[in-house]
Formats: C-alpha cells, structure tokens, sequence
C-alpha cells in the first residue's frame, strides 16, 4: 500500500497509542477499525487477498489487546468472476 497516490497521510501515520490518545481526549470509550480510503483493491486480487487477511490479522490483535477499547469491522474481498 506505502507508495499507493491514493493513499491518505492519515492512513499511513495511524497507529493504536494515538487513537487511544484521541478517545481519550475527546470523551470516547470505544471505537471501530475499518478499512478506508482507498480500500484494498489496487488492481491485483491477490494482493487484495492477501491484504485483507494482514489487516484482518493486526485488526484483531488490536482488539486482543484492547476488547473494551476497540472493536473490529473485518475486511472481506470479493470473490473472482469464474468463467462457467
């Protein structure tokens, strides 16, 4: 994904200790990860796989380590035409 035009800073400099900070600072108990702006999908489906599985991987570890902190919105891509 480093390297991807599409890619939004904010994307590229979260991390876990600076939400926490954010939730803290504002008041909230909780948040969802998720996958944004520019999904997954960058033209490969199996870098697109396996992306989602990375991300679904460190999301629920994140999670793991924080269950009343952080809750997780799995990445899922979708399947391949198959020709019949």
């Amino acid at each position: 994904m480093k390297g991807n035009k599409l890619l939004q800073v904010a994307n590229t400099t979260w991390t876990v200790e600076k939400s926490l900070e954010d939730m803290d600072r504002g008041g909230a108990s909780a948040a969802l990860i998720s996958i944004t702006n520019p999904g997954l999908y960058l033209g490969d489906q199996q870098q697109t796989i396996r992306l989602a599985r990375e991300c679904n991987d460190f999301g629920a570890k994140v999670v793991q380590d924080h269950p009343t902190r952080f809750g997780l919105f799995a990445a899922m891509p979708l399947p391949t035409s198959v020709p019949h």
